[in-house]
């Protein structure tokens, strides 16, 4: 029997989730050590703004099943609240935001994009844009900063300034969010998460191994942080 998937989150993720901002970032990495596949993370933000991871599962690659299946486990085992997401572009990641009945489409959840995905992605476009340009825009709240922002970006480069407008502007700025992103803009929270997990990959264990490792580094960022 070849493995596919799977899901787990720890029980004080579960139960510490609750009393967290209502924000979750996803986003996934590959694994690059003897057993290949990919890891998704879904990771949050306590009242400390520190990162509190939330779920995890390994499987095949990020496409257009596996994120689906993820973000219905979240639903199944995790939570149902009423979420912002903050995620990239990736087609996986939006099919499964936007799926029919999943609960994680608008107004079940609250789509953000993250600001960094963004403006690589508009940079890797059109060449001309700064990428602290988009960025600065971005986090502004006041709607004359916004303007001027937006503005300037139209001077450097017209294409991409309207294919930013054809994105709905809560997805991208703090000025339209309406509060639902808590000042959260990046989708780093879960990054920074991986770049620890990294230390998976320099050992080739068996996979079942690997979640022990995971239980430690969620105690390691939970259980020893200092109170301020």
């Amino acid at each position: 029997m070849q493995f596919q998937r799977v899901f787990w989150a720890f029980k004080p993720s579960i139960h510490g989730f609750k009393h967290c901002r209502p924000i979750l970032t996803i986003d996934g990495t590959h694994l690059y050590g003897k057993y290949k596949g990919t890891l998704l993370v879904a990771m949050s933000c306590d009242a400390n703004n520190q990162i509190f991871p939330v779920a995890f599962a390994v499987v095949e690659s990020e496409n257009g099943d596996s994120w689906p299946w993820f973000m219905v486990c979240i639903r199944q085992f995790v939570t149902n609240r009423e979420l912002c997401v903050i995620y990239d572009q990736h087609g996986g990641i939006v099919r499964a935001m936007n799926e029919v009945g999943s609960t994680w489409e608008e107004p079940y959840a609250h789509h953000r994009l993250c600001i960094c995905h963004l403006a690589s992605n508009v940079h890797t476009h059109f060449k001309d844009i700064h990428l602290k340009k988009i960025v600065w825009t971005a986090r502004q709240h006041q709607k004359k900063k916004f303007d001027d922002g937006f503005k300037k970006i139209g001077e450097m480069s017209l294409e991409a300034q309207q294919f930013l407008g054809n994105i709905p502007p809560e997805m991208w700025s703090l000025h339209h969010d309406g509060g639902y992103r808590y000042g959260t803009i990046f989708s780093n929270l879960t990054e920074v998460f991986n770049s620890v997990l990294k230390m998976l990959d320099i050992c080739p264990s068996p996979l079942w191994s690997r979640f022990p490792f995971t239980g430690l580094m969620l105690i390691l960022l939970i259980g020893v942080k200092p109170v301020r």
